[in-house]
């Protein structure tokens, strides 16, 4: 372990996001992640950086539409999951009195689109508890930060059958929702409202908006 070579403790990153070797643990068992930050540790003497690439793939419905189980089961997955990870990693670093936390987020958190309420509150809980810990630790020598992307060509997003994979849109999908847009154009030629488009919430900007924070 030197400065030039920081142990890095990488999750998630088989998915797509990322390439490493990663550890194995079900992120969604307190007792197994705490284990296997752990092992890490005694094998390598330390945890320097987290970076956290680790989540889930939903179903898209309207909230109306959302069963109790398939809330909870992807919020366990990526918001619980993260947090049981997080928090033993801070706990690491908190003793050493040195560290750095990346978080992959991603800017449904602020684009709160339509069918998308899960990963939405998902990624708005992660960004919360990233700003919380960069606050309380930052006083340590801590550093927290979340990285907000969009949509990325993952082997489960360019796979359709794959689990949890999202279904590609029909024709008749795309001129509905070209019909969409088209009329919120034209309310907003008519009556001067100003809507908030989808360029107006690009990666960028998001990742802008978090380093301002």
């Amino acid at each position: 372990m030197t400065e030039a070579r920081p142990v890095v403790l990488i999750i998630g990153a088989r998915g797509g996001v990322g390439k490493a070797q990663v550890i194995q643990a079900v992120l969604t068992e307190p007792v197994a992640v705490e284990e296997a930050v752990a092992d890490t540790v005694a094998h390598f003497g330390a945890i320097e950086v987290l970076a956290h690439c680790a989540g889930a793939y939903t179903v898209c419905k309207p909230i109306r539409a959302l069963r109790a189980a398939e809330w909870t089961s992807f919020l366990d997955a990526d918001l619980t999951g993260f947090f049981h990870v997080f928090a033993a990693c801070v706990r690491h670093m908190h003793e050493r009195k040195k560290g750095v936390i990346v978080a992959v987020s991603s800017i449904v958190a602020q684009a709160c689109q339509p069918r998308g309420g899960q990963a939405a509150a998902a990624k708005a809980g992660l960004d919360a508890l990233v700003r919380v810990v960069a606050k309380e630790e930052g006083r340590h020598n801590i550093r927290a930060n979340a990285v907000s992307i969009g949509l990325t060509a993952t082997e489960m997003v360019r796979t359709p059958n794959a689990p949890g994979a999202r279904k590609q849109p029909n024709a008749g999908s795309r001129a509905r929702r070209s019909a969409g847009w088209a009329s919120r154009k034209r309310l907003r030629a008519s009556s001067g409202f100003s809507l908030r488009t989808r360029q107006a919430m690009s990666p960028a900007r998001c990742c802008r908006s978090m380093a301002a924070r």
